[in-house]
């Protein structure tokens, strides 16, 4: 009797240990399954980068530049969409020159190409192409000339707020967005204006207008809005509009999602 108890209380753990190694394979092959869908199907994210700079001619008139510049995000690489435009320049002689200075008219045309860049996460180089069929690139290029180029996120917010005071915030009801204004302490190069919009609805993004505002903040800064209100100036004996700099990232969807991806595990090469 106490023979077939032992027997018998053999059988049971022996099928109790099959169990718990048939729960651990099953446990890791889940997880490797898991890790191995998610970093097959990782989706590309995209940002725009909005910017709006207005520069006021010699005769008073005041021309808006727009640039719209496109970001992508796909495991640990970041690949630029820089669109460009084919112009005339010529030289505007209704324009009285003032200090030997020469004033140029640059007329768009309805061209349009764009121009890509690469690089991997934090690495200081990365590779233009002229097009995302392109099976080699055309120059090996520094991330920081690029973003100096093009104003690529190089306006340093932080250093005209240190010289602005603080007016007003509005929170949203979840604390989800704010909205902060300054005045400056003096009046100057810097706006009379300035208005910070943080939001999280970027979360994940590697970009940013102000790491350490999206620090204090515990959101993302997305809008930058500098307002410079209507003023005489002495300098030029014109008066000078009303401006306004604008500074923007918003999340697009990403209609090419194979076709990014695809393109950007080909460059992973550069990188090994």
């Amino acid at each position: 009797m106490e023979a077939h108890f032992y027997y018998q209380s053999i059988k049971i753990m022996i099928k109790r240990k099959k169990n718990i190694f048939l729960l651990i394979w099953i446990c890791g092959f889940v997880f490797w399954y898991s890790c191995f869908s998610y970093k097959k199907n990782v989706a590309v994210r995209q940002i725009s980068y909005f910017s709006i700079f207005p520069v006021v001619q010699l005769n008073g008139n005041l021309t808006n530049f727009q640039d719209t510049a496109y970001i992508f995000f796909f495991q640990e690489y970041i690949l630029y969409k820089l669109p460009y435009e084919i112009v005339e320049i010529k030289e505007d002689s209704s324009i009285k020159n003032i200090k030997d200075t020469v004033n140029l008219e640059i007329i768009p045309t309805l061209e349009k190409e764009y121009l890509y860049f690469i690089r991997k996460k934090d690495a200081q180089h990365g590779y233009f192409y002229h097009s995302l069929q392109d099976t080699a690139f055309y120059k090996r290029g520094s991330y920081d000339s690029l973003i100096q180029s093009r104003g690529i996120g190089t306006l340093d917010i932080n250093q005209i707020l240190k010289k602005s005071i603080f007016i007003d915030s509005v929170h949203s009801k979840n604390n989800n967005e704010i909205l902060k204004k300054y005045r400056p302490q003096k009046t100057g190069d810097d706006g009379d204006t300035i208005a910070l919009f943080f939001s999280n609805k970027l979360k994940g993004i590697d970009f940013s207008l102000s790491k350490e505002l999206d620090s204090i903040n515990n959101l993302k800064l997305c809008r930058i809005k500098i307002i410079c209100n209507q003023k005489y100036s002495a300098n030029y004996k014109i008066i000078l509009p009303q401006r306004e700099f604008l500074f923007e990232i918003n999340e697009i969807p990403v209609d090419n999602q194979k076709v990014i991806s695809e393109f950007i595990e080909k460059q992973k090469k550069h990188y090994n």
